[in-house]
């Protein structure tokens, strides 16, 4: 396995989430939704480990620099984080949320439309940081954007890390 299939699995989660609010015609169970939302937020932070353990990448330290000082990735990580453990653990190494506040998922509104082509239903999902909201959404294409974008920086524009030699250091 590669850092790539990784990748390739959040950007298919990114799809479905893209999917979802939207609007789909096949409806679901409204919880489904949100275990794709965190689905999504869980694979697309741990993407950094499979980055680290990819051998090409020569400082795998650079890659947790970069998830801290990508205010997009740090609040990704602190989604990861509280969904997976029922909440962030601010004693752990004497921090708090990476993000710099604490996070939560604040509202979700599901919509239903009818029409001629056929009736769906949407989700979007609002994520509450540091007193304003965020769109859940806009969250996730950013994190995959600066995802995408750190890979091409490191090993330029065909991202075949394990194949290639990287062009420079990581960010």
């Amino acid at each position: 396995m590669r850092y790539q299939d990784q990748l390739e699995r959040v950007r298919r989660y990114h799809k479905r989430f893209a999917d979802f609010n939207s609007g789909i015609e096949d409806w679901i169970e409204t919880d489904n939704y949100m275990d794709d939302v965190y689905a999504f937020f869980q694979n697309c932070y741990h993407l950094k480990d499979w980055l680290k353990k990819d051998p090409a990448f020569k400082a795998p330290e650079d890659i947790e620099k970069f998830v801290e000082k990508t205010l997009c990735l740090a609040l990704c990580a602190d989604i990861c984080n509280a969904t997976k453990h029922l909440g962030l653990d601010t004693r752990k190494k004497g921090k708090g949320p990476r993000s710099g506040h604490e996070s939560k998922v604040a509202k979700r509104e599901y919509k239903v439309g009818f029409g001629a082509e056929g009736d769906s239903m949407s989700c979007q999902v609002t994520v509450e940081h540091n007193g304003k909201n965020v769109d859940a959404y806009t969250l996730a294409t950013e994190c995959l954007k600066e995802w995408e974008e750190f890979v091409k920086r490191a090993c330029g524009p065909c991202g075949c890390v394990s194949e290639c030699e990287p062009r420079t250091r990581h960010p």
